[in-house]
């Protein structure tokens, strides 16, 4: 027998010797046959042992772990239509003087295990987890520091928007805290006559005496604030918020107007003002009505002393009336001159039509 032979046999023994040992090993595990031997039973129920000591961690454990960790925080900027945004007196903190806050604060971790245990969908994303806990979190602190309670209407808070929209990042997220924007009704409140209790002059400006801000009655205060009220102007909200939270507040709420999501209240006042200001433009509305069949309605009218007969569109000057309507009516907390314009001119235009043709839309604006 050659050396090459003796070589080739040798090589191909001590493949088939690992290959068998490598079968056996795989079968004895799958079978834990290694657990029967008496030689191994103590180190393998010490390996036991060591693995159920682990504890076992989910993805969400270490996300909520993550959040707690950054110390997160939600905010609430609560607006009334009429009466502005609501602001709470803080005398307590021993290393500021008295100032205003936002109702809000830190979210806890019962929080967070609250969110993920009502998450409608298989999602662990953190942001969606982020998101619902500090909602959580923020109704929590608004029900604790005011008594107003929204905690089974979370959808009620609607984040509010300090950037440009992204696929990556929430949008309303400041240094670790989230803003949400809440439109208050009457209803919220511990009194039903809000309205007496306003007139008091929890709307006046800070030269006023401090007992125009204390109203227990209509919000039940926590310990940590002494009295609130509304500011209807917001750029006056964000100065008188900026020794809240290191002055992030301010900042979130200046962001929010600038993006468009917090208004100026609807006072009578500017109300007045408003409405004067668009009368005097001698604003019109008109409709061009069309027919799928038969095209668009023209109206002929032969009244007209410095014209000959000429043919119209329904529609003509918008009233007071109308612009009155339009701001009393309007479903959101937006008071900019173009959204008022445009539902006063539609309400005009609809009672036009309907006094030139008969045809009544008054109840269907959105056609």
């Amino acid at each position: 027998m050659t050396t090459t032979t003796r070589q080739q046999i040798i090589t191909g023994l001590r493949t088939a010797i690992i290959s068998i040992a490598i079968t056996a090993l795989t079968f004895a595990v799958h079978f834990q046959y290694f657990s029967r031997l008496p030689f191994l039973f103590p180190v393998n129920n010490r390996i036991k042992h060591n693995i159920a000591a682990q504890p076992k961690s989910t993805s969400s454990d270490i996300m909520t772990a993550e959040f707690l960790k950054d110390d997160y925080r939600a905010f609430i900027f609560a607006t009334h239509p009429r009466y502005g945004i609501l602001l709470l007196r803080c005398t307590r903190k021993k290393n500021k003087g008295p100032h205003f806050q936002a109702p809000g604060g830190h979210i806890d971790k019962e929080d967070f295990e609250y969110a993920e245990s009502i998450m409608q969908d298989d999602s662990n994303q953190g942001r969606d987890i982020l998101m619902q806990a500090c909602k959580i979190g923020a109704a929590r602190e608004l029900f604790e520091e005011t008594g107003m309670d929204i905690r089974s209407e979370l959808d009620r808070l609607q984040p509010a928007r300090l950037w440009d929209s992204s696929k990556d990042s929430l949008i309303n997220v400041l240094k670790f805290r989230l803003f949400f924007k809440l439109r208050l009704e009457d209803s919220d409140f511990a009194a039903g006559d809000i309205e007496s209790k306003i007139s008091l002059g929890l709307v006046q400006s800070m030269n006023t005496s401090p007992p125009h801000l204390m109203a227990s009655s209509i919000l039940k205060l926590s310990h940590e604030h002494q009295g609130w009220r509304f500011e209807a102007d917001a750029m006056k909200a964000v100065d008188l918020l900026v020794d809240h939270s290191g002055g992030k507040v301010s900042k979130a709420l200046e962001m929010a107007v600038g993006q468009g999501e917090i208004y100026d209240a609807k006072g009578e006042l500017d109300v007045a003002n408003f409405v004067e200001k668009y009368a005097k433009d001698d604003y019109r509305a008109f409709i061009f009505a069309t027919h799928p069949r038969y095209g668009i309605l023209l109206l002929h009218c032969t009244r007209k002393k410095k014209k000959g007969p000429h043919f119209q569109a329904p529609g003509g000057r918008i009233d007071k009336e109308d612009f009155e309507y339009a701001v009393s009516n309007m479903q959101d907390d937006s008071n900019q001159g173009r959204d008022i314009l445009m539902q006063a001119c539609k309400i005009g235009a609809a009672r036009e039509l309907f006094e030139e043709t008969g045809m009544d839309i008054r109840s269907e604006l959105d056609r």
